[in-house]
């Protein structure tokens, strides 16, 4: 059951996480890697910035998350989470229908930013070996295409987050759910939330 602080930091998350990438133009963290047990990085989100054109006429995106464990010789465990968040009530359903690399723990619908329109909030369970990239993909399904015409350059934000167990931050600022192994992440900083507008062509 998401709490209703959850609610509020995801909001919060999402809000600036989006002012960010205006300015910066990238979903790349650009963190640089530290050696030290427990010490999981949230490198990279890419995948799919436009849907509904002439080439995706599905309405549905594909995306790679990039992990990186820091531990010279310990497999971690941890939890990312992933928010679509629908811009307009036009838009509201998107949905993460597959994850490939991680195990999901709850998936529902919830307005997490008290829009009227309700965002898809998933967790999942992930393990990284050690010292290594771990790679996790995942697939949104958006509503069906429209008819145009495109009024607006971003109509949803997918965010991605990740943490280790007893992460001071946690997943999107409250308590991370995948289980302590009697340490902590000495670096929260690389592993912050990281967000992909998206834009539909046909709406």
């Amino acid at each position: 059951m998401l709490k209703g602080t959850l609610i509020v930091a995801i909001g919060i998350v999402i809000v600036a996480a989006a002012a960010v990438l205006a300015l910066l133009g990238s979903t790349d963290s650009g963190r640089a890697d530290v050696p030290h047990d427990h010490d999981l990085a949230l490198r990279r989100v890419v995948g799919a910035r436009s849907v509904c054109t002439a080439t995706n006429t599905t309405g549905i995106g594909a995306y790679t998350i990039l992990l990186r464990n820091n531990s010279p010789a310990l497999q971690e465990t941890g939890e990312i989470g992933i928010i679509v968040d629908p811009v307009s009530a036009d838009g509201e359903g998107a949905e993460v229908t597959s994850v490939n690399g991680a195990n999901i723990t709850s998936s529902v619908f919830t307005d997490i930013d008290d829009d009227d329109v309700d965002e898809n909030v998933v967790t999942a369970t992930v393990n990284l070996s050690a010292t290594g990239t771990t790679v996790v993909t995942f697939k949104v399904d958006y509503p069906a295409c429209g008819a145009g015409p495109d009024a607006n350059d971003i109509d949803y934000l997918v965010s991605v987050d990740l943490c280790h167990g007893n992460d001071v931050l946690g997943l999107f600022g409250e308590e991370c759910a995948a289980g302590s192994d009697g340490g902590t992440d000495p670096h929260p900083g690389n592993d912050g939330a990281l967000t992909v507008s998206v834009n539909d062509k046909s709406k």
